[in-house]
């Protein structure tokens, strides 16, 4: 079954609160990973390391390093799952 794009943002928005302690209310898609959110390279590793592990995709560290947004993220989650 494939995840609405809203399903996607709250699921992510969900990874970067566990992981990174980003408050939840403040993820949107446009939502810059450094700049808004204030990951540093570890914490963003570890989110895509939980995305890869709770969507069951397969993330190349290269594509990773594009994500520059959150819905670089979910629209990467909305092409590999559909």
């Amino acid at each position: 079954m494939a995840l609405s794009e809203l399903e996607i943002l709250s699921d992510i928005a969900d990874i970067l609160a566990e992981d990174a302690n980003v408050p939840v209310g403040s993820v949107r898609l446009s939502s810059r990973l450094d700049g808004d959110l204030g990951l540093d390279a570890s914490m963003k590793a570890n989110v895509i390391g939980t995305v890869r592990t709770r969507f069951q995709v397969g993330v190349s560290d290269e594509e990773a390093s594009k994500f520059a947004t959150v819905g670089d993220i979910a629209a990467y989650l909305q092409a590999a799952i559909g």
